[in-house]
């Protein structure tokens, strides 16, 4: 996964080979992480740019570390406000719909 990530999945990992501000701990785990952070922010923030067979998953920790910045996506809170305000507006349209018709077959 982290080889497509970096080759197909064209991922930035410059950072993460030798000499870069994230090669060391010089170890797979800490270099798919941030191989798969770097395609996860460059495909949309979204579950599927997450999944990589299995081997990854979303956190809300920024695991920067160091001089070692990772890209953070500043819409996971967003997404999660989002998602909550469609779904007020979705709870709102069904009451006025059970209202409007609870009005309509008072009369």
């Amino acid at each position: 996964a982290l080889n497509w990530a970096c080759g197909s999945g064209q991922a930035d990992c410059g950072p993460i080979q030798p000499g870069g501000v994230c090669f060391q701990p010089d170890n797979l785990v800490n270099h798919a992480s941030y191989a798969f952070n770097s395609y996860y922010q460059q495909n949309g923030n979204n579950d599927i740019a997450c999944y990589f067979g299995g081997t990854a998953v979303l956190t809300k920790r920024n695991p920067s570390y160091g001089k070692c910045q990772y890209d953070v996506s500043e819409n996971l809170t967003s997404s999660a406000s989002i998602r909550a305000n469609v779904y007020r507006q979705i709870t709102r349209a069904v009451l006025v719909m059970f209202f409007a018709m609870c009005c309509l077959f008072a009369w």
